[in-house]
């Protein structure tokens, strides 16, 4: 009754790639060597989340589902799952379990509580966690479902804390996260503990012993980390932040880069009750890099870029314009399709950026909203700028095909995080992209983009985005 998805090999269907509930559950549970996923599915939806939709290239092992079939749509799969549960304790005793459920369990109503229960006066002995309903829960709302089940089920509480302690935590979403390996070095070295450093290759006593730290460092403020600080009695430290409300300075919400690690450090030095300790390591690690940090001045003070108007400073680019003084006489806001933010929060953002700028380089870049590739190509022509910097929502290919050097930023940014080394290696390798001059066009310069809504993808995609876009905002 147990069926092992990772051995079937039938052609992927369209649906895998959608990053939905079961893709956020197992993109944590991957992460964890000794967890082992049971989905609650039908076989055919359990096989396509053996490819990680954030990540195509990733195959996921450690994967099985209870293969519901129409009868158990009709009669309730609850028999199914407790016997797979029971099955997979036996077979491969793992660490902990993470149920997860698919939409037709959802729908009739199974009781999973129940199963568990059932599983376990049947002598299963390992801690299982619980993924159902996650409507209304915000994105990524698989991972912060599974996140908040592992802190209420498996997360050791009754634990003494550890004395100046700090968890290191980034969720790996498309396979890339922050370098943590500098930043703990330079945590002990300032007198605290580095207790965990989450999510790879992590097991579930890691998992147990979360809530000992005094302080979680994380990569983004999300739902489970709301939990973490409610329900483990510890402080949360985000190294993005989503509100723009508060801050008069977009490089105040930046932990990332030379300047942005140094707001970290004594963040960190502040929660800990090592202020002092940290800002002398912090003082060190500058003094020390400082010959490098001015060589690489010299050549960026030289070069004048295009940038993309970003919601979250975790970008190099707008890092090195602050540590480095690289020039920005170009800013580029693309609003057009982007949800979640509103007409007057975009105006601030835009506002913002241009001001941020301005205050680190005395002058004001100029703003383009929305435009066409041909105006942003003629402005590129008039300041005279050495390469466009692009983000997720433009496509580098528009101005490579007329001999423009850009650089898609995301690929970069992938391993882009808070260190002073991790900066200085990320700023030389864009400093070189950006001094090379413009490349040959690629094959995919033969592509066509002509629609105007998401120029980040060909025609037909972007039709197919407009479309599900419209139809997503029909007001009654």
């Amino acid at each position: 009754m147990l069926r092992d998805i990772f051995g079937l090999t039938i052609p992927f269907h369209r649906q895998t790639a959608i990053p939905g509930k079961l893709a956020g559950v197992l993109l944590v549970t991957r992460n964890i060597t000794d967890c082992y996923t049971l989905l609650h599915t039908p076989a055919g939806c359990a096989y396509h989340r053996k490819v990680l939709a954030f990540n195509p290239s990733v195959i996921i092992d450690r994967v099985f589902c209870t293969n519901l079939t129409e009868s158990d749509a009709v009669l309730g799969g609850e028999q199914k799952l407790t016997e797979s549960l029971i099955e997979l304790w036996r077979r491969y005793r793992p660490g902990m379990i993470v149920v997860a459920t698919g939409c037709t369990p959802d729908i009739i109503g199974d009781d999973v509580g129940r199963c568990v229960e059932d599983a376990r006066n049947s002598g299963v002995k390992c801690p299982i966690a619980v993924v159902t309903e996650v409507r209304g829960m915000p994105s990524p709302a698989g991972s912060n479902a599974t996140l908040i089940a592992m802190i209420r089920d498996v997360v050791d509480k009754n634990v003494d804390k550890i004395e100046r302690s700090v968890n290191l935590f980034a969720l790996p979403i498309h396979e890339s996260r922050p370098n943590f390996r500098e930043l703990e070095l330079i945590v002990r070295e300032a007198g605290a503990v580095v207790n965990r450093t989450y999510l790879h290759n992590n097991t579930t006593d890691d998992i147990r012993a979360m809530g000992k730290a005094e302080l979680m460092v994380v990569d983004y403020e999300l739902l489970w980390t709301l939990t973490a600080r409610e329900e483990l009695k510890m402080e949360v430290l985000p190294l993005q932040r989503f509100s723009i409300g508060s801050v008069s300075n977009l490089f105040e919400l930046s932990r990332y880069g030379i300047k942005g690690t140094l707001r970290l450090l004594i963040e960190i030095g502040r929660s800990l009750g090592l202020e002092g300790e940290f800002e002398s390591v912090a003082k060190r690690s500058l003094s020390e890099i400082s010959d490098q940090v001015e060589k690489l001045r010299a050549k960026a003070t030289s070069l004048n870029i295009a940038l993309p108007v970003q919601v979250l400073m975790h970008d190099a680019a707008w890092s090195a314009v602050e540590d480095l003084g690289l020039r920005c006489t170009l800013l580029i806001a693309w609003t057009r399709g982007l949800g979640g933010l509103s007409e007057e929060d975009l105006k601030r953002l835009n506002e913002l950026s241009v001001k941020t700028i301005a205050e680190v380089q005395g002058q004001e870049p100029e703003l383009l909203e929305n435009p066409s590739v041909e105006e942003v190509i003629r402005k590129v022509k008039e300041h005279r700028i050495d390469a466009v910097i692009c983000g997720y929502r433009d496509n580098p290919v528009h101005y490579l095909r007329h001999g423009i050097n850009a650089i898609y930023m995301p690929l970069i940014n992938f391993r882009f995080g808070p260190g002073f080394y991790t900066a200085l290696n990320t700023y030389r390798k864009l400093l070189r992209l950006i001094e090379r001059g413009a490349t040959e066009p690629s094959l995919m310069s033969l592509v066509e983009y002509n629609d105007d809504f998401r120029i980040d993808l060909p025609t037909y995609w972007s039709k197919m985005c407009r479309y599900f876009n419209d139809v997503y905002h029909v007001r009654e």
